[in-house]
């Protein structure tokens, strides 16, 4: 599948934690592209599709998640469930909507790829473990990477991926002035080691096997972020 894909076209995809501005980036980038003549198309993950529809109610807070006998509620479901629903919306997405784009785009740009799933459900496996435990902490770390690996190995994955790196009080600050309400993932200490987390990008591809990283200070100028990527997708697509 990843050899039809890359006749037809390259999948681009932008990471980052909440905050960083790989969402606006992903828009300059787009722009600029379409300025210049190129061929390209934008998404964004989740998808406009029906399961990430439920996975934008999710991360919006708007249902609840209540223990049997327990009566113990939950904003969010177990961290493997929500692994799940963003391997199954990603799989749709890509037979639905990416692999028709391609056909008809050279490229297609991503808000979020499969980095996201792998490191924010990871850091949500090891919510509530005692950070100074670190034998159980780093158990449980490996287990929920090797889980989420076989989770993503089916699903397509992008040609490159670019990593918007910046520190957790700069995101916030970010967050804050969007003025945004509090979202699924907004908590202080799991955004900490969601940063930590991106920070190894380039050490965790190879359990997605992706075919580039490339990692990028996020408090550049917009318009430098956006030439560098070009100026990098123009070398990897040797366009």
């Amino acid at each position: 599948m990843a050899d039809e894909k890359k006749k037809l076209g390259y999948w681009v995809a932008f990471e980052g934690s909440d905050g960083s501005g790989k969402t606006t980036l992903a828009k300059a980038v787009h722009e600029a592209m379409v300025a210049r003549g190129r061929s390209v198309t934008a998404i964004a993950q989740p998808s406009q599709g029906p399961i990430g529809q439920l996975l934008r109610t999710i991360l919006r807070r708007d249902v609840k998640w209540e223990r049997a006998f327990t009566g113990e509620v939950s904003a969010l479901p177990h961290w493997q469930t929500m692994s799940l629903l963003f391997a199954a919306d990603r799989k749709d997405q890509y037979e639905r909507e990416i692999l028709p784009k391609l056909e008809r785009h050279r490229y297609v740009l991503s808000d979020r790829g499969p980095l996201s799933n792998l490191i924010y459900q990871t850091v949500k496996a090891v919510d509530g473990i005692d950070v100074n435990n670190l034998p159980e902490l780093t158990r449980c770390y490996q287990n929920a990477l090797n889980w989420l690996q076989q989770v993503e190995g089916s699903v397509g994955r992008p040609d490159l991926t670019f990593v918007l790196l910046l520190s957790p009080e700069l995101a916030a600050e970010r967050r804050a002035q969007r003025g945004e309400g509090v979202a699924a993932y907004d908590d202080t200490a799991m955004q900490r080691r969601i940063a930590a987390l991106y920070a190894q990008g380039s050490k965790l591809t190879f359990a997605l096997t992706m075919d580039s990283l490339m990692e990028m200070d996020a408090t550049q100028s917009v318009s430098d972020l956006v030439d560098e990527c070009i100026a990098k997708m123009d070398d990897v697509f040797d366009v």
